[in-house]
């Protein structure tokens, strides 16, 4: 599949990983926690990666580290887990 090639795609939310800080991969997006949503055990994240893109990720609460909204962070997606829906 060649990601450069996708206009439209779709990621599930426990497919967003928060990156480890300091780990060095080609699929990182750097971003900022626009909204927090409590589900418990996990957290529903909203990412904004750029003004026209926001991801949603679904993360343990204990990985949350003291991030609150406004939060910068960056996010790693591996390529299998993106379904382009149009080319």
């Amino acid at each position: 599949m060649d990601l450069d090639q996708i206009k439209l795609c779709c990621i599930r939310p426990e497919n967003v990983q928060l990156a480890v800080p300091g780990e060095a991969s080609a699929n990182r997006l750097s971003g900022r926690i626009d909204k927090m949503v409590n589900l418990g055990a996990h957290v529903d994240l909203w990412i904004e990666v750029s003004p026209d893109v926001v991801l949603k990720a679904l993360v343990a609460v204990r990985r949350l580290q003291g991030l609150e909204v406004g939060s910068q962070v960056d996010v790693r997606i591996e390529p299998s887990a993106i379904q382009p829906l149009s080319h």
